[in-house]
């Protein structure tokens, strides 16, 4: 179907612009959006008019683009969650809470679809984000993810100045903790995390 483009569409056309595209295409998205219309004689005759609203609303996205994109760009977001033994967060930084820190850090907005994000922020790290604010304009900031905390690390690399080992009759070693009838029980706490948790992880403690 032969339809005239209202707005841009970015990868398709620009508005103004009259193109030949598949029927399905305009007619679940292009026209219900009012991104484009059928390219009759009458609508045809618009054209001029329809280029000339395009380029005056490109001309001030690209001015609040560049405000936006000098403003944030160069920005170093810290942001922290629990780790496990393996040294990986238990699930990921995400989009959100990167956008929710550079808001706070900035004070400016950015879209989530304006993020280029491969690959889930997994591990504590430095990382490089482009933010891509419009076709021509961009903006890069940068992650720097730390570890919150730590899950306890196996029995004899994580206690072994309280355990004394003792050589049994039949030669075989066992583990026997020191204890104190003054010793208190000291209760272990753990930060939530401050990522978007997959799972819970359920801890265990050693006490043989």
């Amino acid at each position: 179907v032969r339809i005239l483009f209202l707005e841009d569409v970015t990868n398709v056309a620009l508005a103004g612009e009259i193109k030949e595209v598949k029927s399905g295409f305009a007619r679940n998205y292009l026209l219900p959006k009012g991104l484009a219309t059928i390219a009759t004689p009458d609508q045809i005759r618009r054209i001029e008019k329809i280029q000339k609203i395009a380029e005056e609303k490109r001309s001030v996205q690209t001015k609040e683009a560049t405000s936006i994109a000098g403003k944030i760009d160069g920005a170093v977001l810290a942001l922290s969650g629990r780790v496990g033994p393996t040294g990986q967060y238990y699930g990921s930084i995400s989009v959100a809470a990167i956008l929710e820190h550079l808001k706070e850090s900035t004070g400016q907005t950015v879209e989530r679809r304006m993020v280029e994000l491969n690959e889930s922020i997994k591990q504590p790290g430095s990382y490089e984000i482009n933010i891509q604010l419009l076709q021509d304009v961009s903006a890069s900031i940068k992650i720097m993810a730390t570890a919150e905390g730590k899950e306890d690390l196996p029995f004899d690399e994580d206690l072994p100045s309280v355990a004394k080992i003792y050589e049994s009759d039949n030669e075989e070693l066992s583990l026997t903790p020191e204890t104190n009838d003054d010793d208190v029980p000291l209760a272990s706490s753990h930060k939530p995390a401050a990522i978007d948790e997959e799972s819970d992880e359920t801890k265990t403690s050693a006490g043989e």
